[in-house]
């Protein structure tokens, strides 16, 4: 292992130092009030960053670089810590060995805001969700696939597996601390 020592609460806080450290770079489609609700102006807005890759060429003026591998364009995260591929993929090897996955979205979220309530439009099949942080609210709420009800879960406990393209969740507000998160997933194929 290069990352991480195989106990799930250690690697989390291991993997909590390594999101810390990244610069987020947020799209216009994933910015401002479409995903999140920030309650409290004075605190760190949320973001929402994709680490693989995407089926639009243009980032403003520039070009991105095609990866044929993955069969898509290189985000500014995967172009900047392409290593990234390595850490998730040893956590993945850890703790949910048998899945598949083609790109991973970094939330990030500070005392006062919340994820709204949304299905993951480009996701195809399931998603693994695991979360990260010293926190006091934060829970996933995930859609009940037989009524309307929610199911309560707390992200950090054990990675969580559900089909977001099919089942409506949210995140409720973060009363204290920070919080982040990762989302595996395999995207549509736009080209």
């Amino acid at each position: 292992m290069n990352y991480f020592i195989g106990d799930w609460f250690s690697d989390s806080a291991i993997m909590y130092c390594i999101l810390d450290d990244l610069t987020l770079y947020t799209g216009h489609d994933r910015s401002g009030t479409k995903f999140f609700i920030k309650n409290d102006k004075k605190v760190k807005k949320p973001q929402s960053c994709k680490f693989g890759t995407t089926w639009r060429q243009l980032i403003g003026k520039n070009i991105r670089n095609y990866c044929p591998i993955l069969k898509g364009y290189k985000t500014k995260l995967y172009e900047e810590q392409p290593q990234l591929f390595n850490v998730f993929n040893e956590y993945r090897d850890l703790y949910f060995k048998d899945f598949k996955f083609d790109s991973v979205t970094i939330n990030y979220m500070s005392k006062g805001s919340s994820m709204k309530l949304h299905f993951d439009k480009v996701n195809v099949g399931e998603s693994v969700l695991c979360a990260f942080g010293n926190y006091n609210g934060g829970k996933t709420f995930i859609q009940n696939e037989k009524n309307r009800n929610y199911t309560i879960y707390d992200a950090r406990d054990e990675p969580l597996i559900f089909n977001g393209a099919t089942r409506r969740h949210f995140v409720n507000t973060i009363s204290e601390g920070e919080r982040f998160s990762l989302v595996f997933y395999n995207s549509k194929n736009k080209f």
